[in-house]
């Protein structure tokens, strides 16, 4: 259930990660979503993955025992909620995209577009691009 005043916590949340470096296990993808998910409900869930990766083979790794091989399966068992279709994403949704490397992406639903942890900072895709969506209620 999403938290009174979850509006102003969602825009602290990408105003903090706004010009933050990517650093893989520590300020990337999922820890962007978590974070955007504990401004929202107040239930943090980057304990379950903080730690657990500091290389692309690691993450693979962790995420293929979490989902069964995919992230995307990963992303459902850690919420408890499957995915809707991208364009259906409301502001505060988990909305997962293709990367300018073409690697799956986890971001955060802010309207029209969704916000993903980049290189330098936050980048901003068409939410309707996305691959699927969580409803985070």
């Amino acid at each position: 259930m999403r938290l009174e005043g979850w509006e102003a916590a969602l825009n602290a949340t990408v105003d903090r990660a706004r010009h933050r470096p990517f650093k893989l296990g520590e300020t990337d993808c999922l820890r962007f979503a978590c974070e955007a998910v504990a401004a929202l409900t107040g239930v943090d869930y980057w304990p379950l993955w903080e730690g657990r990766y500091s290389t692309q083979r690691e993450m693979l790794r962790v995420i293929s025992q979490a989902g069964d091989g995919s992230f995307s399966e990963a992303v459902s068992k850690t919420l408890g909620a499957e995915p809707v279709i991208a364009k259906l994403a409301q502001r505060g949704d988990l909305v997962m995209c293709r990367g300018g490397d073409g690697d799956l992406c986890l971001g955060v639903c802010i309207g029209e577009y969704t916000a993903l942890q980049g290189e330098d900072g936050l980048i901003f895709l068409p939410t309707r691009d996305g691959v699927a969506a969580w409803r985070i209620s």
